[in-house]
């Protein structure tokens, strides 16, 4: 709810400034760029403290690149470990305390970042800074906003899918193989 009740309070705002009280796709990426981009956006503030309070200093890099593995679509133990060239005892721990802290859930084989906003600030906000070469944070702003345009369109699209083509394609995910629902 606070990073809903954020998001839309600054999408009010940006409306407001452009003398409309129509919230389009533009308005919301710009009030994501503003508060989860900026370094001193609210919800980047947010979680920057959060992640700084949460994990201990001596392991916090070795736990946000495992955090950071999981946001970028590793999510099994081993292939975490090879994404990030350690023994999977060593990460299987980090991750242990990890689900300990509540920052991540293990479904089956798989780790989920629980807060989502936490996994998307990871993959497109702090993994991008660390790593792009971008001359100017105007370049690195552009980017990031183009990339909530993406994630705002992907979002729309899903939304408008029926429940049966949803389910045919994850069903269809499982072929030829064993699925257990309810010990079915």
């Amino acid at each position: 709810a606070f990073y809903l009740d954020k998001l839309i309070c600054r999408a009010r705002e940006l409306a407001g400034m452009r003398m409309s009280n129509h919230i389009d796709h533009g308005v919301v990426a710009d009030a994501m760029v503003d508060i989860i981009y900026n370094s001193n956006g609210i919800i980047h503030q947010y979680i920057v403290n959060f992640m700084l309070e949460l994990l201990e200093t001596r392991r916090r890099d070795s736990y946000i690149a495992m955090l950071l593995s999981i946001a970028n679509g590793r999510r099994k133990l081993l292939e975490i470990a090879r994404g990030l060239k350690v023994k999977s005892g060593e990460v299987s721990q980090g991750l242990a305390h990890l689900m300990e802290l509540g920052v991540v859930s293990k479904c089956g084989v798989f780790y989920n970042i629980d807060d989502i906003v936490l996994a998307f600030w990871l993959r497109f906000v702090y993994q991008r800074r660390k790593g792009l070469l971008v001359d100017g944070a105007f370049d690195r702003r552009r980017l990031f906003r183009e990339d909530a345009d993406s994630y705002l369109a992907d979002f729309g699209r899903e939304a408008e899918r029926d429940a049966g083509s949803i389910l045919a394609e994850l069903f269809n995910l499982f072929s030829n193989e064993m699925v257990s629902i309810d010990l079915k």
